[in-house]
């Protein structure tokens, strides 16, 4: 070891000099500030949004769930029946028991980076942000040659005009697109 390794380590272990650490993206969960310089931009942000559901929610959702069984036990359609059992199950266990993960997102010269997932710009296609606070905040991505091919990530508390005029720069913006009928029925029925 020469004297200039050596003189590291004393000073990492006089805690003159920090250790570098390693984060995995969850642990920037109290820190949801915009990291912004000319390169890049960071934000933490859930993997998907979590409407609260009350009481009343969950009893209007069993109501319809009895009265599904009920009609498809009396017209004997027990295939529909398991499916409608199984979609009730999966939902309620995911939702009830699994709060949404927290992600670093960041967005690069290079292109975006999920977690640990990284897509270059030449993967995406273009970019749209639907922004109509405090119910949608979100950010999408079409992604070329892809089984799910748009991304949707959730803005937070970001300013959108900022992400967009960063991805303008490699990216090209489609503008005027509005939230799905379906994305607003299930934004509704708080799915």
């Amino acid at each position: 070891m020469d004297k200039t390794e050596l003189s590291l380590k004393n000073k990492i272990k006089n805690k003159l000099i920090r250790e570098p650490v390693l984060f995995h993206p969850s642990v920037f969960e109290e820190n949801n500030e915009l990291i912004s310089n000319n390169n890049e931009i960071s934000w933490v942000a859930p993997e998907y949004l979590q409407r609260p559901k009350t009481a009343s929610w969950w009893t209007g959702a069993f109501v319809v769930l009895l009265i599904a069984i009920t009609i498809e036990a009396l017209t004997g359609d027990w295939t529909m029946l398991a499916v409608t059992l199984m979609f009730a199950f999966v939902y309620w266990t995911s939702h009830a028991f699994r709060p949404p993960k927290k992600t670093k997102i960041t967005l690069s010269s290079k292109g975006i980076k999920i977690g640990y997932h990284f897509i270059p710009f030449a993967e995406i296609e273009f970019f749209w942000i639907i922004y109509n606070p405090p119910e949608v905040k979100q950010l999408f991505f079409r992604v070329r040659k892809r089984l799910f091919a748009d991304i949707v990530i959730e803005l937070e508390g970001q300013n959108p005009d900022q992400i967009k005029y960063f991805l303008e720069e490699h990216l090209t913006e489609v503008i005027g697109v509005q939230e799905s009928f379906s994305d607003v029925i299930l934004r509704l029925l708080k799915l």
